[in-house]
């Protein structure tokens, strides 16, 4: 776990479905998870800096251990809404919009994609 910035925590952990290392982010200041992963550190290291209160998915493949910090802190997950339809059935995650306003000071921006399968339906889905 590395402070890259006051109150912005960044870790790396291996993906055990795709065999590489994939970042993940904790804003503390707003208790927001971004991509999470768990670090070796498990979810106790939060319990010493402030409890997540939400998990923020940049792209539908990215639940990754999400729903460790919802059962350990009871956060909620949230998705772009184009996305939703992975998670169809369970487990529960809300939408949210280009423009919103996730959490104090974190708001949901529109970049460039790697794949626009990973945002959206696509007619292969």
């Amino acid at each position: 776990m590395e402070e890259i910035r006051p109150g912005l925590w960044h870790w790396r952990a291996m993906h055990p479905k795709i065999k590489i290392e994939v970042s993940s982010y904790y804003v503390a200041d707003s208790g927001t998870l971004i991509d999470p992963m768990l670090s070796a550190a498990g979810v106790e290291w939060f319990r010493e800096r402030g409890e997540p209160r939400r998990v923020v998915l940049t792209n539908r493949h990215h639940r990754r251990r999400s729903d460790d910090f919802k059962e350990a802190f009871g956060c909620a997950v949230l998705c772009h809404e184009a996305g939703l339809h992975e998670f169809e059935g369970g487990p529960e995650v809300e939408g949210f919009r280009f423009g919103d306003e996730l959490a104090p000071g974190i708001v949901a921006l529109e970049v460039g994609v790697i794949s626009a399968r990973a945002c959206s339906r696509s007619p292969t889905d």
